[in-house]
């Protein structure tokens, strides 16, 4: 590690840097941290070789690390979150996007807070655990998931002599209770419309098919409900 090699009055320095970078992070600003850490590196080595650079990277993310570790933890279970470093290629670019993932083993969360996005990004693993046990037991409906896309939580397209499929956006539904309300409601529109009848269902109409709206009065939580301070 770089910073391993400082003197004394630099590592009382990182200190108070660490110090600070902890105090942000329970503050709920572990993006704004992510992203302002790696404009700095990346101008300040940018005369500086590949290497050097990956390296002093590899320092700041186990500095954030330590960070979530110490103040991070989840709502629910308590459980600390488990850190990855994640880095996949800039398109079109001699570069990487690095970004940070946090789990909830116990509850299922995933975040990921990556240096090129505006918003952290979060899924609930329950979720898509729900969505593959409905579609293995699916008769005349099948279940799918997107990782956001849809204009609603959930919908039902229907296709003339197709099955009809139940789109589950995971980055707008995060209880796998309510993929089964949303499985149920399906199912109801399904019978209404092999009896023709009508319950003042939504729906709007596509080159393939008619698409309805499954959204019901179902709590959500917000974006960052499980991630609270120790």
């Amino acid at each position: 590690m770089l910073l391993a090699t400082l003197d004394k009055e630099s590592n009382a320095q990182l200190t108070d840097f660490k110090k600070l970078i902890s105090e942000k992070v329970q503050q709920g600003k572990l993006l704004s941290v992510l992203q302002l850490l790696m404009k700095i590196t990346r101008d300040l080595t940018e005369e500086d070789a590949e290497d050097f650079r990956n390296e002093f990277i590899g320092d700041l993310m186990e500095l954030l690390k330590d960070a979530c570790d110490s103040v991070l933890k989840c709502r629910n279970c308590c459980t600390v979150f488990r850190f990855r470093h994640c880095k996949n290629p800039r398109d079109h670019q001699n570069d990487e996007i690095h970004a940070i993932e946090l789990t909830c083993e116990g509850c299922g969360d995933y975040f990921t807070f990556a240096e090129n996005r505006e918003r952290v990004s979060y899924f609930n693993f329950n979720v898509l655990k729900k969505v593959d046990n409905l579609r293995r037991r699916g008769r005349g409906l099948t279940i799918k998931v997107t990782l956001g896309g849809l204009v609603e939580p959930a919908l039902l397209k229907v296709n003339n002599g197709e099955r009809p499929v139940v789109w589950i956006d995971a980055y707008q539904i995060f209880e796998a209770e309510d993929v089964q309300v949303y499985w149920e409601r399906a199912k109801a529109i399904i019978k209404r419309i092999k009896l023709n009848t009508s319950n003042g269902d939504k729906y709007f109409r596509v080159d393939d098919g008619v698409v309805y709206s499954l959204t019901t009065q179902l709590r959500q939580g917000s974006l960052l409900k499980r991630l609270v301070e120790s």
